[in-house]
């Protein structure tokens, strides 16, 4: 990550939204990460979970876990973390794990039986969610994370799953 300055950083100021012309010309990167804690976690946490509230009031079942119950995940290496940042910031998140039994709300023996060879290797990835800071969705950041998990899950001649939510198309 460059601590370099755009010669535009000293441009004049315009009309953009606070952020806007940051948002637009600074690179993503994108890594992998088994833990991940301090500062980071706890900003996508609060991302996180600003981006799911939402959901609170529109759909039945729970869409988030806690605050404390993120930061566990973020923290444990059973779950993959596929993090976006931008002048080193992590500004978007996609979280997979091939630990089926740590997703309660999936049912191990439907996945057991319909894939059985990847079963058999621990080779069927669950994508649990991908959440984006407001202020960097766009056209390519959630396909650039889901990609990057889909290429964890081929590395190892897996599947990938996840389930799809619609709705709020803030979440």
């Amino acid at each position: 990550r460059s601590a370099t300055r755009d010669a535009a950083d000293d441009a004049a100021p315009t009309n953009e939204a606070p952020g806007a012309a940051l948002a637009s010309r600074a690179p993503v990167s994108i890594t992998t990460e088994y833990v991940l804690t301090g500062e980071p976690a706890e900003r996508l946490c609060d991302m996180h979970l600003a981006n799911f509230a939402a959901l609170r009031e529109v759909a039945i079942q729970s869409q988030t876990a806690t605050r404390d119950e993120l930061l566990e995940q973020f923290a444990s290496p059973k779950f993959v973390k596929v993090v976006a940042w931008k002048n080193g910031i992590p500004i978007g998140l996609g979280v997979m794990t091939n630990h089926l039994d740590e997703v309660q709300e999936l049912s191990q023996e439907f996945l057991l039986a319909r894939y059985p060879d990847q079963a058999s290797r621990n080779a069927i990835f669950w994508g649990i969610y991908v959440t984006i800071d407001a202020s960097h969705r766009g056209v390519t950041l959630f396909s650039r994370i889901t990609t990057a998990m889909g290429q964890i899950t081929a590395r190892s001649g897996g599947v990938f799953r996840h389930g799809v939510a619609s709705g709020d198309p803030r979440a």
